[in-house]
């Protein structure tokens, strides 16, 4: 995309929290996209900076300006109805330079930082869509300065007429822009709240320089004495009002629980009022430093006193960074998805707050692990990268969404379907290729439906794919039934032809997995017959052999030499979707795509019925006619399982008539955020920001969605609920679902989501869950048991995602085992959530490795999930000493238990049984 940049200022030196948000999110954002920048330069303090935006802005055009005086209350102030503080930013020449920077370039979306410089935008330049980034919502800044800081009937009154002009101001402005960027969940709220609950907000939570701030044998530098640090600008409201609280109500019963305490406050302008607290005991205040860093390697703790809400607070990402461990209040801290005594300590009364510094500064064990659990969170999810990153897709997806999705998905028993046209899945995939990251796409027919209902790693791995397109015209059939007709078969032998001819056109290469040896030799000559410019990256056809009987990691190290941007796999399914599931994470290829028979189709191996047939629906009875012994019993299957679930749905869960958006409230507690579900889910919630496709990022804590008051839902909202369970799973945060309605429960029960969504019966209790959830690691109980048998317990999750954590720590107890010469090994699989073929696999490995060093490794009480996938790959005679019979196609599987993924997706672990 071209993106106009426009900033009220220059962001660098980055000696200001609103400046290090603006200058990292931007030059991540330059990673991705072409950026034009047009920024404010007050007296031309800074426009010696230019070279360094140059670096990575294609154009860089700096205004110089003088702040104006500030409107007089008569008559300038009192007859306008724009807020002072927007009048104050009405620059006639920034309006000329801005329509310059219009007319000679080309641009996709502007991003515009504050709301002072939305408003160049009200009257004008209507057809530009508008991302307003906010470091701070005014209107929310202003009402908690009112409450806290205003002394006086006129100081009382003035901050009242400027309050109730910055309301009507903001309403105009979020009709006008096409998303707000806000610091934290809490701004969210406050926006649908008071605002308006329509407009799209992203919520980008701010990160630290990891490569800057960071842990440097820490405890060598601290202080002898006990000492807390504040820092921050101490010109900046917010932090006058948390010091001025924290010296009236904190710091003497602070001192008499910490006699010898130190209290450091750091950074630039310090007002007179600020100064005058270096007087008291043991404080110290600085002013501006070059360099922070040593400031909060010889503090103790950092202290957050703040009453006042919004801002960056990047002093409490860079502490925990950098190794300090925090104390804030809870507004000091919103948005950051932190827990408390877990990553930080939160404290909202004088006393609590003064309590919890104390027990803290009084506690090495508590301090150190708030210092390592500290750091663990600002690496894995609060670094400028990944926050930068999370920003350009957004303004890709939002900006393009409209053009890549016909409407909302609908599910078809329990799998929800993408309704998407052939045109917009080619989109989407070139969108998938310009992430760079690894997606998969699932073509799903009536066989894929009908298998899913029994096989729990398939529906899975349909719930999980990014993409899944309706390959099957019953399938289109069902979904007018039920009243959200997706608009276009996308099947894979139809796709592939169309994406093969694109690929030559952009110049994606693409491997071919799969099929014999002949086949894809011929299908491939005839591709470059077809497409002489198309880069074929390579083929490799794998001997047949069982799923977890193949070389897995030959495969995966021959195609990430390849270095291809689309790989087809065509295995058959359930196979292809099994082997990409436990494998696409590891393959360097963005766009992993089971095909089935496509190949064989391209080669002439197979003929596809005429095109009269596909129109109708018919295509299935030419496959019939040429594999009759093959197809016959399993179309038979399918059309029995198919037409008695179906009609069950049809009769469980009827479409609606239009409705208005619902409300959906979002509320942040101490644990985790709750969701609280409207009466009723239908497509009418699609728009809603709670189920766009990117609204995980607004999410920083676990979830617990509160379906109590849930009457209703169709076909689309079940897959709305799908498609937020499977993006939190991404964004790596644990879901409950609390006291579900009997009308959800019936729902989910019969369209086999209890499989898939772990639910608890008050709020409480998920809360507690959801919190345990996020802290569960994937093994556990390690019993060693030097006279008789060592036990082990795997846990919650057990997939490609963090098998080789599991199997790190399984291996000790093996080789401790082998070591002391005999004894056996009892894997507890009771509380395993959920297993795919991957997790099978190091049960095989175990077994294995076991034999080999004499050590008798045996699985039990598996779960009905674990039981489950073992059964569909016919492997519960070797792994269990209990094996039960194989599950009945028409039977769902009995299974209530969450999902939630987690473990490091850069694991280079593809189980071979031959390692």
């Amino acid at each position: 995309m071209n993106i106009l940049v426009f900033y009220p200022y220059i962001p660098y030196p980055i000696d200001r929290g609103t400046y290090q948000r603006t200058f990292h999110l931007l030059r991540e954002l330059s990673r991705e996209h072409t950026i034009d920048l047009l920024a404010l330069d007050e007296g031309g303090e800074r426009g010696e900076h230019r070279p360094i935006f140059e670096q990575f802005c294609k154009r860089v055009e700096i205004v110089p300006f003088e702040h104006p005086q500030w409107a007089k209350f008569f008559p300038d102030r009192l007859l306008s109805s724009t807020p002072t503080s927007i009048q104050h930013w009405t620059l006639p020449h920034v309006a000329t330079a801005l329509d310059t920077m219009l007319s000679t370039g080309q641009y996709d979306c502007a991003y515009v930082c504050d709301i002072v410089l939305a408003q160049y935008f009200l009257d004008r330049h209507s057809d530009l869509p508008i991302y307003l980034d906010r470091s701070r919502v005014d209107l929310q800044f202003q009402t908690e300065q009112r409450r806290h800081m205003a002394k006086g009937w006129r100081a009382r009154a003035l901050q009242a007429e400027c309050i109730a002009k910055m309301k009507k101001y903001e309403n105009r402005i979020a009709h006008r822009v096409s998303a707000e960027i806000v610091c934290g969940p809490d701004d969210e709220i406050f926006i649908r709240e008071n605002i308006s609950p329509d407009v799209p907000v992203k919520v980008i939570t701010n990160g630290a320089d990891l490569g800057y701030f960071h842990p440097e044998a820490s405890d060598a530098h601290r202080d002898t004495a006990p000492t807390v640090l504040f820092c921050g600008a101490m010109d900046y409201t917010p932090n006058i009002d948390a010091l001025r609280w924290f010296f009236a109500d904190i710091h003497a019963p602070l001192l008499a629980l910490v006699p010898d305490l130190r209290v450091l406050i750091v950074g630039k302008a310090p007002l007179p009022e600020v100064e005058a607290y270096a007087t008291r005991q043991g404080v110290s205040v600085t002013g501006g430093v070059p360099d922070v860093r040593p400031y909060y390697r010889r503090a103790w703790m950092q202290i957050v006193p703040l009453r006042i809400g919004g801002g960056t607070r990047l002093k409490i990402v860079e502490s925990m960074a950098i190794g300090t461990p925090v104390i804030s209040t809870s507004i000091g801290a919103q948005g950051l998805g932190l827990i408390h005594d877990h990553d930080i300590l939160l404290a909202d009364t004088a006393s609590d707050f003064a309590q919890q510094t104390a027990r803290a500064l009084g506690d090495v064990t508590l301090r150190a692990t708030l210092d390592v659990n500290g750091q663990k969170t600002a690496q894995s999810r609060l670094a400028w990268p990944r926050l930068g990153r999370e920003l350009s897709d957004y303004l890709t997806q939002h900006h393009t969404g409209s053009q890549l999705r016909s409407g909302p998905p609908v599910s078809i028993l329990g799998i929800p379907l993408d309704n998407v046209t052939m045109k917009q899945t080619i989109a989407q995939i070139d969108a998938m290729i310009a992430s760079h990251r690894p997606h998969c796409i699932a073509t799903a027919n009536v066989d894929f439906v009908v298998q899913a209902s029994h096989d729990l790693e398939l529906r899975r791995i349909l719930h999980d794919a990014h993409l899944v397109l309706c390959d099957g015209t019953p399938l289109i059939w069902a979904s007018r039934m039920l009243g959200n007709p997706i608009v276009e078969r996308v099947a894979g032998s139809d796709l592939v032809p169309r994406l093969l001819a694109h690929a030559e056109q952009c110049g994606y290469r693409v491997f071919f997995l799969g099929a014999e040896p002949a086949v894809a030799a011929e299908a491939i000559r005839r591709i470059r017959l077809t497409h002489p410019n198309l880069e074929i990256a390579g083929t490799l056809s794998p001997p047949f052999r069982p799923l977890l009987e193949m070389d897995h990691v030959a495969i995966v190290k021959t195609i990430r030499a390849a270095r291809p941007d689309i790989l087809l796999v065509s295995f058959g399914c359930p196979k292809q979707e099994k082997w990409i599931s436990m494998n696409y994470r590891n393959l360097g290829v963005p766009v992993s795509i089971g095909v089935g028979a496509t190949i064989d189709f391209i080669a002439g191996h197979m003929k596809r019925a005429p095109h009269w047939m596909h129109n109708i629906g018919l295509e299935w009875l030419y496959r019939l006619a040429q594999e009759p012994r093959r197809l016959a019993k399993r179309y038979w299957t399918d059309f029995v399982v198919f037409a008695a679930a179906f009609a069950h749905q049809e009769h469980t869960i009827r479409p609606h008539p239009p409705a208005p958006q619902p409300a959906i409230t979002l509320r942040e507690e101490a644990l985790a955020t709750i969701i609280t579900l409207p009466p009723r889910i239908d497509a009418a919630c699609a728009t809603h920001p709670i189920f766009d496709i990117t609204c995980t990022a607004t999410l920083l804590r676990p979830v617990v969605i509160d379906g109590a008051f849930v009457e209703s839902l169709d076909s689309t909202g079940l897959a709305l609920l799908s498609r937020l369970h499977r993006r939190l799973r991404e964004a790596t945060l644990a879901m409950v679902l609390a006291r579900p309605s009997a009308a959800l429960s019936r729902v989910l029960r019969s369209q086999g989501l209890d499989a898939l969504i772990e639910v608890r019966e008050d709020i409480d209790s998920a809360l507690h869950h959801v919190t345990q959830l996020a802290l569960e690691r994937p093994v556990s109980h390690i019993d060693l048991d030097l006279d008789n048998t060592s036990t082990l317990a795997w846990q919650g999750e057990v997939t490609a995602a963090n098998a080789r954590e599991v199997w790190q720590i399984t291996e000790v107890l093996l080789g401790a085992s082998h070591l002391r010469g005999s004894g056996d090994i009892e894997i507890n699989l009771s509380r395993v959530r959920f297993m795919d073929s991957t997790g099978v696999g190091l049960m095989v490995k175990a077994r294995k490795r076991g034999r080999a060093s004499g050590v008798s490794v045996r699985f039990i009480d598996p779960s009905p999930a674990t039981r489950n996938v073992v059964q569909m790959l016919r492997l519960e005679k070797h792994l269990f000493d209990d094996p039960q019979p194989h599950a009945s196609p028409f039977t769902r599987v009995p299974f209530n238990e969450p999902q939630h993924t987690r473990g490091s997706t850069d694991a280079q672990l593809l189980i071979t049984l031959n390692s």
